[in-house]
């Protein structure tokens, strides 16, 4: 949810966001999507900033997005997903028509070409929780040029963070901003703090960027 937050704040827009579940209770199995955004995600995250709301009506709107997100989880974690699902429906698909000089003509391969479907596939936020209880530096790239890579380790009493966006020869328009997104996280997770705690501070604890071929940036909270 901060995450979501984090990039409607500094982009005035909500985005498709990606976070990976294990499948590991079948054999063979590896992955599958979580989709991270839903009506129920878009209402409350529209909501932080509407100063006709309470902090209580945030709040629920705040559950009922959580929940939400948790039973999609569920159901990805259980094989329930539909993106590795479709995956394999296009890969059969092109070997059966990929050489077909007019492969619209066939509903088989008409969905993978539709505007929604790829707009629904192209992943704004990538996303990946590293679970061990250990503080563990890791991280990895966008899947887009426009997009944003973050991984997160979760302890009792830090959040560590390392973000990651290409630079400007793989993005030219500029539209991702690695400092701001950092910047914006840290007061997002501050603004859902506040709407428990209001009179408790979040002490941030930042380290510089590095330079590689994508910047990269890790904090602690």
């Amino acid at each position: 949810m901060a995450l979501q937050l984090t990039y409607y704040q500094l982009h005035h827009k909500v985005c498709q966001a990606y976070e990976s579940a294990s499948t590991r209770l079948f054999h063979h199995g590896r992955t599958e999507v979580i989709r991270g955004c839903s009506s129920k995600t878009k209402t409350f995250i529209e909501s932080v900033s509407n100063p006709n709301l309470s902090n209580k009506e945030k709040r629920e709107l705040l559950a009922k997005a959580v929940r939400s997100h948790n039973k999609r989880t569920r159901a990805a974690v259980q094989g329930k997903g539909i993106d590795r699902h479709l995956f394999g429906l296009r890969l059969l698909a092109k070997q059966n028509y990929g050489q077909d000089p007019n492969p619209s003509s066939h509903p088989s391969l008409a969905l993978f070409e539709d505007v929604g479907f790829a707009r629904s596939s192209t992943f704004v936020l990538s996303t990946s929780q590293l679970p061990i209880n250990r503080l563990v530096f890791s991280g990895f790239a966008p899947s887009i040029p426009s997009g944003y890579g973050v991984a997160y380790n979760l302890q009792e009493e830090v959040i560590m963070f390392s973000v990651s966006c290409w630079k400007n020869k793989r993005n030219p328009d500029n539209e991702t901003n690695l400092f701001l997104f950092a910047r914006a996280l840290f007061t997002t997770l501050e603004d859902m703090r506040s709407l428990f705690s209001p009179s408790q501070n979040v002490r941030v604890q930042q380290q510089q960027p590095q330079e590689s071929n994508r910047s990269n940036h890790s904090s602690k909270l």
